[in-house]
């Protein structure tokens, strides 16, 4: 059964979904506009190993904060993992795998391994993320759904919008995910705060990206897709990786983009689970 729960911080209050089980804790990290109920489906996989589903600030159930930054995102996961009775996986997404790798760097104690959906830490120094096509229009959400609830619009113009953004260099979402892919991502930005970017700091984290690969030496993975197709993992970020963990690994998904546990679901999920288990 999978119960809705909050954990309370000096910002304010966390949401996250928990399914019970035995085992080493699963705690998925969703990326920027989704929300913690895209990851139920991939719940039973990793069974009997407890599975939770965070909110990040401002985004599903989660209050708003009045400022965002990588820092918020990574204090947000530790919320989380010290609530827990041993150290967990954790499953990042995108902005949720920045935050993932953030909070383990911080704090190794709480954390029996990092996997990563094609992002890695060293994103957020690499001077070519801007150009990824993908981007803009996930940048655009916020207004979206600012004008969606100022006009009473509904989810499904929010999805009929985000299906004509830019996916990769050939296709748009519309022609890379299915409708009910795009139905469920709209659903899930729907809840967004519209200032999440407005708010949010451009400061660098904390603890720089190479920084938090050194300090976190236990095992890592990237399941990624090509540039081409819409990735956001650059092939020299990958080497980096290994150089400053020897336990990193990756995966390639051939010709897959971004949002990769929505286009290859079935793929991505054996990856997940040969990762997860092994932590049992």
């Amino acid at each position: 059964m999978i119960e809705r729960k909050h954990v309370a911080t000096p910002e304010g209050q966390l949401s996250f979904l928990h399914r019970p089980g035995s085992g080493t804790p699963v705690v998925f990290l969703h990326g920027m506009t989704n929300a913690a109920i895209a990851w139920p489906p991939f719940f039973d996989a990793v069974n009997p190993q407890p599975c939770f589903a965070l909110d990040f600030p401002g985004h599903g159930e989660s209050d708003r904060w009045p400022r965002y930054h990588f820092d918020v995102d990574r204090d947000a996961v530790l919320a989380l993992l010290d609530t827990l009775d041993q150290p967990g996986v954790l499953v990042g997404h995108s902005m949720g795998g920045l935050a993932a790798c953030a909070a383990a760097a911080l704090r190794p104690d709480l954390v029996a391994g990092v996997y990563l959906e094609d992002v890695t830490p060293l994103f957020i120094d690499n001077p070519d993320r801007r150009n990824y096509v993908l981007l803009p229009g996930v940048f655009s959400i916020p207004g979206l759904v600012d004008r969606m609830h100022t006009d009473g619009l509904p989810v499904s113009w929010l999805a009929g919008q985000m299906a004509t953004f830019t996916h990769d260099r050939h296709h748009t979402v519309g022609e890379a995910l299915t409708a009910d892919a795009i139905a469920d991502w709209a659903d899930q930005a729907s809840n967004l705060d519209p200032g999440r970017w407005d708010r949010q700091s451009g400061d660098p984290p904390a603890i720089s990206p190479s920084d938090q690969l050194r300090r976190y030496q236990g095992p890592i993975h990237v399941a990624h897709g090509d540039l081409d197709g819409g990735s956001i993992v650059d092939p020299g970020e990958l080497e980096q990786m290994r150089q400053l963990n020897p336990r990193a690994s990756a995966t390639r998904f051939p010709s897959a983009g971004h949002l990769l546990h929505s286009q290859h679901t079935a793929a991505f999920t054996r990856d997940l689970v040969r990762f997860a288990t092994a932590t049992r």
